[in-house]
């Protein structure tokens, strides 16, 4: 239901069904993610390939230090995203021509102290929908208590 949940809320669907991921990280292992982009490409059964185009990193827990996810090319400029419980991460791994962007590549930063829990759901399209794409932005929304 979660994957489901992210693929409505970003308004796209998903050539591979549900990938949805979970990760846990601990503080004081020396836990990270090393620099890459979530460019992958898989051969569809009908001759045309589907490449991961979006990722949708729901953070499921906030830790006390570190475990940052940093885009060292980040545009306008490089920045880091602090995981915090509840918020909902996406970026796009292609340009609107449907290349590769080395501009979303990232790293998971060592966390320090505390527990890193995420629920990333990888979305594979057809590389021409890169050009489709609509950046969502901040939003923010509330939960009933």
């Amino acid at each position: 239901r979660l994957s489901e949940r992210m693929l409505s809320l970003l308004n796209l669907g998903n050539d591979m069904g549900h990938t949805l991921r979970m990760r846990h990280y601990e503080g004081g292992r020396d836990e990270y993610h090393p620099l890459h982009t979530d460019w992958f490409e898989i051969p569809m059964e009908n001759g045309e390939k589907s490449n991961l185009i979006v990722t949708a990193m729901l953070c499921l827990s906030t830790p006390e230090e570190g475990g940052a996810t940093y885009f060292p090319k980040g545009k306008p400029k490089p920045f880091r995203i602090k995981p915090r419980k509840g918020t909902l991460v996406v970026w796009y791994s292609c340009t609107e021509d449907g290349l590769e962007d080395m501009n979303s590549e990232h790293m998971g930063e060592t966390l320090i102290k505390g527990h890193k829990w995420t629920a990333t759901n990888f979305i594979y399209q057809h590389n021409s929908k890169c050009g489709k794409r609509k950046m969502l932005g901040k939003i923010k929304y509330r939960t009933r208590k």
